[in-house]
């Protein structure tokens, strides 16, 4: 049973990643620190190498390019299926270092390709409240993360994200 890095898969880190994605930070920090006055305190504490699992909290759809303009590493998202597969976006999902995951019960498919991002030394970010709603807030937080960075001895990164909300409400 082999272990495939990430750079292998190509959902996990294609061309249009290494290409777009990476470069693209800078412009898309330089964007939301004009558009929206985004001011960015603790980045320094995300470890620059090795597993790390970021927590943040979910608020807005902009949470996601948001975290990938301010941390200095990728990002691998997990994300609901629904949204990976929506028709309008897929394209775009399946190039970025994304991870599907269906919402009811335990994707063991998605699971297993989260511990081997933090095995290969790579950052996870889980949203632990599973969803934007309040909805999904009210249900409490999911328990995935702390399960992954067990396994894999990885640092969980507690993250708070203010006022996201306000710049793109849903």
């Amino acid at each position: 049973n082999r272990i495939m890095m990430p750079e292998e898969t190509p959902q996990m880190f294609s061309d249009f990643t290494k290409r777009y994605y990476l470069p693209a930070r800078p412009y898309g920090y330089a964007l939301f620190r004009l558009y929206f006055h985004l001011n960015a305190v603790g980045v320094e504490q995300i470890p620059a190498a090795g597993a790390a699992v970021l927590v943040p909290n979910h608020s807005s759809f902009l949470d996601p390019p948001l975290l990938s303009a301010v941390v200095p590493r990728v990002i691998y998202y997990l994300m609901l299926h629904h949204h990976f597969y929506h028709p309008r976006f897929h394209w775009l999902f399946k190039r970025l270092p994304c991870i599907p995951m269906k919402r009811a019960g335990t994707s063991m498919s998605a699971m297993k390709t989260c511990l081997d991002v933090l095995e290969h030394r790579q950052t996870l970010c889980v949203f632990p409240e599973g969803g934007i709603s309040e909805e999904h807030k009210r249900q409490g937080f999911r328990h995935g993360a702390v399960v992954m960075a067990m396994k894999t001895r990885a640092p969980i990164i507690p993250t708070a994200l203010r006022g996201v909300s306000e710049a793109l409400p849903l």
